[in-house]
């Protein structure tokens, strides 16, 4: 904003920030930022229409995506079990790492037989049931994680994710919270499952998609196809013809 040169300025807007801090001083002056009349360049399209009806500012999105050759189906074999992949990371608040563990306990109370594999930290406080901490992996083991799992459970309160895309590009079936943040991104019983913030509901999703098998591949194709058609480089070009127009 103290910047002396001419033109004209825009915001990129990656995530509602003010969802990082407790509702304070900081909340406040992030909130602050999208209220000084930057043009707003917005990953997705929940964060371009908030700016423009909470803030008044103007806003162009542009979509997510997923890079299709890092992220594929990689020829592992997948145990006789069912196996599920959870983001878990306790020192990020806005993955709901304690409402993942509540809902896998109840997950593992009424199925034992299946796996659970944490990533995403390198330590967790244990939970209440046996699971498999992966750890912090990179982008190639996290490929094989997720083709070695039939669900990948992932959340994110504020802007969706990416793993979802990234689980999806694996022929891995996604289930995730139902929010207005994800609408246009994913779709209860197309590409993905989505389910109330209750621990009831994700381990009751859970286990619908365990136990239904031909609903769970039909998702899974049907993500896999979606993913396929996605790019940074589509995405970049949005960007391109945002600042175009107003050139």
């Amino acid at each position: 904003l103290k910047l002396p040169l001419p033109g004209r300025r825009y915001y990129l807007v990656q995530d509602f920030e003010p969802y990082f801090y407790p509702v304070g001083s900081e909340y406040i002056q992030a909130e602050n930022t999208y209220r000084q009349g930057l043009h707003c360049l917005t990953l997705g399209p929940w964060l371009a229409k908030l700016m423009r009806e909470q803030y008044g500012a103007e806003a162009d999105h542009f979509d997510f995506a997923v890079d299709t050759d890092m992220y594929l189906p990689l020829p592992a074999p997948r145990p006789e079990h069912p196996r599920i992949a959870f983001y878990a990371r306790p020192s990020t608040p806005r993955r709901a790492y304690e409402l993942g563990v509540e809902a896998l306990h109840l997950l593992k109370q009424r199925n034992p037989g299946i796996e659970i594999v944490f990533y995403g930290a390198q330590s967790v406080p244990p939970p209440p049931f046996p699971v498999t901490n992966a750890g912090i992996v990179n982008p190639w083991e996290l490929s094989k994680l997720f083709s070695t799992c039939d669900i990948g459970l992932v959340f994110s309160t504020t802007n969706p994710s990416f793993v979802p895309l990234e689980m999806m590009a694996c022929r891995c079936a996604v289930v995730d919270l139902a929010s207005e943040r994800v609408v246009g991104l994913l779709e209860d019983g197309v590409n993905c499952r989505l389910a109330q913030p209750t621990p009831e509901s994700i381990a009751g999703t859970l286990l619908d998609l365990v136990w239904d098998r031909p609903q769970r591949e039909r998702i899974v194709e049907t993500a896999y196809q979606q993913v396929k058609g996605m790019s940074w480089r589509r995405s970049a070009r949005q960007l391109e013809a945002a600042l175009l127009r107003h050139a």
